[in-house]
């Protein structure tokens, strides 16, 4: 599956997608411990292998994650949040920052974290 690249989204040195996870991406949505580590680990899965110093990160829109891969989940929860983002080597010096709200938590929700490799 492939995904199209994000129009926002963040420029980091690969080295640092662990710090873009934990202290922006993971603050900013208010990540428990566990699903930052999640996370990260989803990032540099992502990454691994790719040539480039630098990497562009940015969320895959809702749309195309729903109609790439559909979810299907009995029963349903009170909330499901998907959280994909897309990976993909990068010359560019700047990109615009996505913002996130929160999570908001429900006894009964699902929250999916994942990335995918880009071109």
């Amino acid at each position: 599956v492939s995904f199209s690249r994000p129009q926002n989204g963040w420029i980091v040195a690969k080295s640092g997608l662990e710090n873009l996870g934990r202290n922006t991406i993971s603050k900013s949505l208010g990540l428990t411990t566990a699903e930052e580590d999640r996370l990260v680990y989803e990032l540099s899965h992502a990454a691994f292998g790719l040539k480039s110093a630098k990497v562009f990160v940015g969320l895959i829109s809702q749309n195309e994650v729903e109609q790439k891969l559909p979810l299907e989940v009995s029963p349903a929860p009170d909330n499901v949040l998907r959280y994909h983002f897309y990976v993909a080597p990068t010359t560019q010096q700047q990109a615009t920052a996505p913002t996130f709200n929160p999570i908001s938590r429900s006894p009964f929700m699902l929250l999916e974290l994942g990335a995918a490799k880009g071109q």
